[in-house]
């Protein structure tokens, strides 16, 4: 069998197409590697930052949450009522009495005026004079005894007696409220209990009534001035 022969000038022919083709072929690669290096280099980028980003995230300390509100302050208690203030002006029922005493000439002045007494016993049906229709008069005294120590030292002084009128007009339960010195009390108090009222009306009748007296023992020649 007899080889094919070919011409050269057939060979020649396509050797232009070899070398366009090969020279697309490298262009193609000369495009193509930079946008694989930038993607490439972008990845890398990427994975860099993102172990940056939570290390950073697990460096940041957790948020405490807020504290709880704090509880309400209780109410303060409520203030107790003002006391009773007492009676701003007293009662003067005009008794004025000089009494002579029995021991070396001495004089006292014994009940001056009688005044509304503060209450000092709550729950007791005694009334004060603002309640009454008529108010308590007195009708006998008995002149306190000078304690002699103080009469021969000269020494002047009162006592301030809070008591009850009963309905017939006697003092039941005389107590001291003041005193100017303590040894006039026990000679006002024995005085106080032997006087001799006419009690207070209300409604038309005789009631209990709180009363305040005071006794002041003064020499003979201070009460003749």
């Amino acid at each position: 069998m007899r080889p094919l022969y070919t011409p050269a000038s057939r060979h020649r022919a396509g050797l232009p197409g070899v070398f366009l083709a090969a020279a697309l072929l490298t262009l193609g690669v000369f495009l193509i590697l930079p946008l694989t290096q930038m993607v490439s280099a972008r990845r890398q980028s990427v994975l860099a930052v993102r172990p940056a980003d939570l290390a950073q995230m697990e460096d940041q300390p957790e948020t405490e949450p807020p504290p709880p509100p704090p509880p309400p302050e209780p109410e303060p208690p409520p203030e107790p009522p003002p006391a009773l203030a007492e009676a701003s002006q007293p009662l003067n029922l005009n008794v004025s009495l000089d009494v002579a005493l029995g021991s070396g000439g001495a004089m006292a002045t014994a009940a001056s005026w009688l005044q509304e007494a503060v209450s000092q016993t709550a729950g007791t049906d005694a009334f004060s004079v603002a309640d009454l229709e008529r108010r308590p008069e007195v009708l006998n005294t008995v002149p306190p005894a000078y304690p002699e120590a103080l009469r021969k030292a000269r020494v002047e002084g009162a006592v301030t007696l809070a008591f009850v009128l009963d309905e017939s007009g006697r003092v039941v339960d005389p107590r001291v409220e003041h005193a100017t010195h303590k040894e006039f009390e026990a000679a006002a108090l024995e005085a106080i209990r032997k006087w001799k009222f006419k009690p207070g009306l209300k409604d038309g009748q005789p009631v209990r009534t709180y009363l305040r007296q005071t006794v002041r023992f003064r020499l003979p020649e201070a009460a003749s001035r």
